[in-house]
């Protein structure tokens, strides 16, 4: 079918119109079917796909959930047994304390017996420093005569070397 010219008359007519316009309309529609069921199919796959994602994340999420209750109350009871621990060390200190406080003597007990034995310590200071002094003049006289004694012994020995070197020259010497 070409299009009309003088020579030519056309072949087209209402009814070869009409048909082709049908046939067209029917082919246009087949093909948006097509496109609607492709469309609907991949819109299915999405939606399962993301179902199963949001399943999985679900999922995922209830885990790490319960897992950071579970640390979480080991965590609450690894602080409620320091707690305890902190409370029955200070309980315990407490009790020390009391205990010794309950063994010091009041200060209006001990404030006499130590002035008592602070004279004690001194009048033992003062007898220890006169005894000293004594002791320090006989040692030093010890030393006067042992050294004295030493020097004597020493030249003693001198003597006596000097004899030894006399007699042995005499000795030794043509006479």
């Amino acid at each position: 079918m070409t299009g009309e010219t003088d020579d030519k008359p056309s072949g087209w007519t209402v009814d070869t119109l009409k048909a082709h316009f049908e046939q067209r309309l029917r082919d246009l529609e087949s093909r948006l079917e097509e496109r609607y069921a492709t469309q609907t199919k991949a819109m299915e796959t999405a939606l399962a796909a993301a179902q199963k994602a949001v399943e999985t994340a679900m999922t995922s999420a209830e885990k790490a959930v319960t897992k950071a209750e579970m640390a979480n109350e080991k965590r609450f009871e690894a602080a409620n047994e320091w707690r305890g621990q902190s409370a029955d060390r200070e309980r315990s200190q407490q009790e020390q304390l009391a205990n010794l406080t309950a063994t010091l003597l009041p200060r209006e007990v001990a404030e006499p017996q130590f002035n008592e034995l602070r004279k004690i310590a001194q009048t033992a200071l003062d007898t220890a420093k006169a005894a000293e002094s004594k002791a320090t003049g006989h040692a030093e006289a010890k030393a006067g005569l042992s050294m004295g004694a030493g020097l004597v012994i020493a030249c003693g020995g001198v003597f006596v070397g000097l004899i030894g070197l006399v007699v042995a020259a005499l000795s030794n010497s043509p006479s």
